[in-house]
């Protein structure tokens, strides 16, 4: 008995080689993919629990939030939080109770993807995280708020396009990310050279008039619903032929070594 397994230990392992490799060329597709029905879960979340919040309740959770952004101006070493202070952070605008205080929107880079409180790397490696101490995103002057998110991760594409933007530029983190009176700033904090990231990207935005497309995030939702039935029964599908390609190797593989015994 022990001899016939001896005998097919080469097969399995040539199995295995097999499907290690196909696992590896579709893991950053696949991953991407699942990385995107993360956002759009957590998006559709959010959006849905603001949708059910009363007039009074917006109002309140912005005035907060407008409160601490003032709290910041003129501030010293305003990026150090004390414990008291991380707490009243990570309670502001927590409407899903999950961490994620907004979302960021790009329609033209197809970018869709939730901001959650901090940067913790967890937060980084599946979404935006907004840096402590920099000002909320809920606009108003004397406002500059800091997202920050990585750019080619094998799991994930998220800001990996920025730079495809029309106006872009680029340079050490050490541009000045103040806040400025009477301006209302959002910057997106990345790296740069893609694959190299020895540089910082910035992408500074200013607010201007803006119509909001409550549409184009639940196209998005819908989109990635159906991505979702489209890579399971891909997933399905590839097991499926990955398991009819294997075992054909190696039903060719033995035909050809008992013809060579012989």
């Amino acid at each position: 008995m022990m001899f016939k397994i001896k005998k097919y230990i080469p097969d399995i392992v040539v199995a295995i080689i097999l499907i290690a490799g196909i696992g590896l060329l579709a893991y950053p597709t696949i991953g991407d993919y699942i990385n995107a029905l993360h956002s759009s879960k957590a998006i559709g979340s959010y959006v849905e629990k603001t949708k059910d919040l009363s007039k009074e309740e917006k109002e309140n959770l912005l005035r907060e939030a407008r409160e601490y952004n003032e709290s910041l101006v003129g501030k010293v070493n305003r990026y150090y939080l004390n414990e008291e202070e991380k707490k009243r952070y990570a309670h502001i605008l927590d409407i899903t109770k999950t961490g994620i205080m907004a979302y960021v929107e790009i329609p033209k880079l197809n970018i869709y993807m939730p901001v959650y409180h901090g940067t913790d790397e967890g937060v980084l490696q599946i979404a935006a995280g907004h840096l402590p101490g920099s000002s909320l995103p809920v606009g108003g002057e004397n406002t500059h708020s800091l997202i920050s998110g990585h750019r080619g991760l094998p799991s994930a594409k998220l800001f990996t396009d920025i730079d495809k933007l029309k106006t872009v530029s680029y340079t050490h983190l050490t541009l000045p990310t103040k806040i400025e009176k009477g301006k209302d700033y959002v910057t997106l904090i990345t790296c740069t050279p893609y694959g190299v990231n020895s540089h910082r990207l910035l992408v500074r935005g200013e607010r201007t008039v803006y119509k909001q497309s409550e549409s184009k995030i639940e196209d998005m939702i819908k989109k990635n619903n159906l991505k979702y039935i489209m890579l399971t029964a891909g997933v399905i599908l590839a097991l499926i032929g990955m398991t009819v390609l294997v075992s054909v190797f190696l039903i060719k593989r033995r035909k050809r070594r008992k013809l060579n015994e012989k």
